[in-house]
């Protein structure tokens, strides 16, 4: 059923007056790099759009191919919409943004302001819903692709300008909290970063003056240079059973996916239930303080380390995941610390091997070759410590932008499908 005062319709329903509603970029060969010049008209493309920033890109055209592209071209209001790849990104050009025109990768949406608000329009594009249709419609086997006739299909229910406003502004709201947060985390991580460094190379503030040159670089002169393999007491693999596609819900018996570890936290939720009659395995079996890693992911991603927290699923690794249990000489701390220091993801890098850049593995023997700095115990306690406000700030606005995610997903999903109505100044809606 159509909520009171809204309607059915598609984007050429709201066509700006003197431009197409929908619009692809040039072809190929209208926009060829030779047409490439140091400054003039911007060429925008999947680079701004992905990061949501039109001031991104050096690509620019002269007055003369602009003026032959002028179809193509973007004005504030309008809406970019990437449409190779990662597909159903949008991005709604400011004010005052640069002259350009859209580069074959994009889409571009000029609508009638009086009927559509952009950033409404954003939010509608970039709903669940919408992507689901868009992803289901796109073509192009195992990368989408999205076109112009696609776009134009996409059934739309819009409400009135003052209801699309409202929610715009209440999305955006959202929005903003969500980037404040990830600026937090951005710039807790520059923090964190910074300290390990400090830590791995001087150790504890004050505790050395005396140092010397390793194969590693350089170290307090009281430490050790080891392998993992060396104080590394045990390392578990995990298996890969056949499992069902939903999450294991209470006591019940799940496989751990890879990206249970690859969120910088322990992600319970990312595992998939084991089918009923199928025996666990529990040397896979994971439990509270227990750090896994990834073995096979994305070449920065391999071997990320995390602590596994408590849950209420029993759960186990799959064959992507490595248990590490430290030895009497390594307190688990500060083996999580040395996993994420510099010295050893440039190691990791060189040892990981894979077919392409972008997917990388890493075996247990290779694992156990790597070289690391190894202080007195009693040191290494102390710098689990120093760490451990800077984690738990970490986490907890790590839990407050998952939280955020959430509630954008929930509010988009009742408000722009108008099974929550908003109030507006002009009453044109019932709270």
């Amino acid at each position: 059923m159509v909520p009171e005062g809204w309607r059915d319709c598609r984007f050429e329903d709201l066509a700006c007056p003197g431009r197409p509603a929908v619009k692809a970029g040039p072809f190929g060969s209208s926009l060829k790099k030779a047409f490439y010049v140091a400054d003039g008209y911007k060429i925008y493309g999947q680079e701004q759009v992905i990061a949501g920033d039109p001031e991104l890109g050096d690509y620019f055209i002269d007055g003369d191919r602009f003026a032959a592209l002028r179809a193509c071209e973007v004005l504030p209001g309008d809406i970019l919409i990437s449409l190779v790849g990662t597909i159903g990104k949008v991005l709604v050009i400011p004010e005052g943004a640069q002259a350009g025109i859209i580069n074959p990768r994009l889409l571009r949406l000029s609508l009638d302001e009086s009927q559509a608000d952009p950033r409404f329009t954003a939010f509608l594009v970039e709903s669940d819903a919408a992507q689901r249709w868009m992803a289901g419609a796109s073509q192009g086997g195992t990368m989408g692709v999205l076109n112009a006739s696609i776009l134009k299909s996409l059934p739309l229910r819009l409400p009135p300008l003052s209801e699309q406003r409202k929610i715009a502004a209440i999305l955006g709201s959202v929005d903003a909290l969500i980037e404040r947060t990830q600026a937090v985390i951005d710039q807790v991580e520059v923090v964190k970063k910074g300290l390990m460094q400090e830590l791995l190379t001087r150790g504890l503030p004050g505790r050395h003056t005396r140092f010397k040159q390793t194969e590693i670089g350089e170290i307090p002169e009281s430490w050790e240079v080891v392998t993992l393999g060396d104080v590394v007491a045990r390392i578990d693999s995990g298996w890969s059973p056949r499992c069902e596609s939903v999450p294991a819900g209470p006591e019940e018996w799940g496989v751990l996916k890879v990206s249970a570890a690859t969120w910088g936290r322990f992600r319970a939720d990312e595992n998939k239930r084991l089918p009923d009659g199928v025996e666990p395995r529990p040397a896979a079996e994971v439990h509270p303080g227990d750090l896994i890693l990834s073995r096979a992911n994305t070449a920065d991603l391999v071997a990320r380390p995390v602590f596994v927290t408590p849950t209420d699923a029993r759960l186990m690794m799959s064959d992507k995941l490595l248990r590490l249990v430290p030895g009497d000489l390594l307190e688990a701390r500060f083996l999580k610390l040395l996993l994420e220091g510099s010295r050893t993801r440039s190691q990791l890098e060189d040892r990981a091997t894979g077919s392409s850049k972008s997917m990388k593995n890493i075996s247990q023997a290779k694992l156990r070759t790597i070289a690391v700095p190894l202080p007195a115990l009693e040191e290494q306690l102390a710098m689990g410590r120093a760490l451990d406000s800077v984690e738990e700030r970490l986490d907890t606005e790590s839990r407050v932008l998952s939280a955020l995610g959430d509630l954008k997903v929930s509010l988009s999903s009742v408000l722009l499908s108008g099974e929550l109505r908003v109030q507006t100044n002009d009453s044109e809606v019932a709270a």
